[in-house]
């Protein structure tokens, strides 16, 4: 290139989306991460390479295809705050209200759960989870880092009971509607 030449018009714009697609703190939808995965048959813990679709959400597409593995994040992702194993069928039925409804045994919603922001909003609808099953979930919080969660799904009537047994050992069982 010619000194005092202008950059050509197509080598500007590669290096504006090589910048906002390092810097930027946009959405994660199609981005890589590498994952701790836990075999829920007792297998080796292994460490893979992953997409997150589904924006912030827990859709794990490993080669091409879901998994139906137990990952944790190893590299920190602020934005993505909490996920689920798969097999789940992420789509949502409706666009406005994709969000879990987290019903307390007592039908009132517990206050600690909504100052939660890694348990406050999932986006995750339609379960397609066959039996009941116990997984094991870490989720990474700002606040307090990696913590180790237990979660059971159950269908039931109304919906699907999903019951936590959390940081301090204490159970708490919740209605998705």
């Amino acid at each position: 290139m010619v000194r005092g030449r202008p950059l050509p018009w197509f080598f500007l714009v590669a290096l504006a989306f090589v910048a906002t697609t390092v810097l930027a703190d946009g959405p994660l939808l199609g981005r890589w991460y590498s994952l701790m995965c836990f075999d829920p048959n007792g297998g080796p813990v292994t460490v893979k390479k992953a997409k997150i679709r589904n924006n912030g959400v827990a859709d794990i597409i490993i080669d091409g295809s879901a998994e139906h593995v137990l990952c944790r994040r190893v590299k920190k992702i602020p934005q993505l705050v909490h996920y689920l194993p798969c097999p789940l069928n992420l789509t949502a039925k409706s666009p406005s209200k994709t969000e879990w409804q987290f019903i307390g045994v007592n039908g009132t919603q517990s206050p600690a759960w909504r100052s939660t922001p890694h348990i406050n909003t999932l986006n995750i609808r339609n379960l397609t989870l066959a039996d009941e099953g116990l997984y094991r979930c870490l989720a990474d919080t700002i606040e307090q880092g990696l913590v180790e969660e237990k979660w059971v799904f159950k269908q039931i009537d109304k919906g699907w009971q999903l019951r936590w047994m959390g940081f301090r050992g204490d159970e708490r069982q919740f209605l998705y509607r």
